[in-house]
């Protein structure tokens, strides 16, 4: 099986109507993104509607022929331990065999776990 190492230029817009995880002090959002076995984490940002505007790129190790896909997953940082808020996922195939660009907004899914 063929391997390379493709760089992946990745863009962490923003987020929108996140739940209020604190009645204190609202959210502390973060993004973790994973790729063929890279992992990347934003910055935190204290807001229900965070703006990143994070750009980085991953060098990641694909295989030919093979479906990889971006895991995103939308964080709360905690006092004592962070609250996965959500995740999606999206499907890379296209984007790196045939060089497309990926701009669109992502759905999350909710984790069951909140309560609001």
């Amino acid at each position: 099986m063929q391997r390379a190492i493709t760089p992946l230029i990745i863009s962490v817009r923003e987020a929108r109507d996140l739940p209020a995880v604190n009645s204190v002090d609202g959210t502390h959002a973060f993004v973790v993104l994973e790729c063929g076995g890279v992992r990347h984490q934003t910055d935190v940002v204290s807001s229900t509607t965070p703006i990143w505007d994070h750009m980085c790129t991953m060098r990641a190790v694909f295989s030919v022929g093979v479906r990889e896909e971006l895991l995103l997953q939308l964080w709360h940082e905690g006092t004592f331990e962070d609250v996965k808020l959500g995740t999606a996922s999206i499907d890379l195939t296209e984007v790196l065999h045939e060089h497309v660009t990926f701009d669109d907004w992502v759905v999350l899914h909710e984790e069951s776990n909140l309560k609001g």
